[in-house]
């Protein structure tokens, strides 16, 4: 994806960085520039490919791809550069493996691990993800805005747990 980045001249301006996304993520500034046609296809282009690598091969680029696809329409400056972090930390991780195993003894051991930011979307949504094991490493990941306005953090918590419950189930029925 690195490779294919027509504007890599501007990840050598960015600094290293140790995760895909910063704490303003979520954050979208208002006052900020639309981006031009041209970057404007190079990062619906590049949101795609960091879709499909964070669905199949780096779960650790979520929740940061799935967001991408929100501002994808109309792509801001600021995106810009949370896109350019992401591209720098692959950069620098390109060499890191996916480790799975099985804990010993219990082969098939599924644990589910959901949570939820509670109103960091606009229009009062939250963002909830869910990492499911099989002994040792996340076999499955999930990391989505949530479809419903929750009225607190509680709730926005249960509502992820609600809707891990049936990939768990499925899971351990495979």
């Amino acid at each position: 994806m690195s490779e294919e980045f027509k504007h890599s001249a501007e990840l050598k301006d960015t600094n290293k960085v140790s995760t895909p996304a910063a704490d303003h993520l979520f954050e979208v500034n208002q006052n900020c520039n639309e981006l031009g046609d041209n970057k404007r296809e190079e990062f619906h282009t590049t949101v795609t490919n960091a879709l499909f690598s964070c669905k199949r091969s780096r779960p650790d680029l979520q929740p940061a791809g799935p967001f991408f696809c929100t501002r994808v329409q109309s792509p801001d400056e600021d995106d810009w550069k949370k896109l350019l972090r992401l591209l720098k930390y692959l950069e620098q991780t390109v060499d890191d493996e996916l480790t799975l195993g099985a804990d010993e003894g219990d082969v098939l051991s599924t644990r589910c691990y959901p949570d939820a930011a509670f109103d960091v979307h606009a229009a009062m949504k939250s963002h909830a993800g869910n990492i499911q094991t099989l002994g040792r490493g996340a076999a499955n990941t999930i990391s989505s805005k949530q479809k419903l306005n929750t009225k607190s953090s509680t709730e926005a918590e249960l509502a992820a747990a609600y809707d891990s419950v049936p990939l768990a189930l499925w899971t351990r029925h495979f």
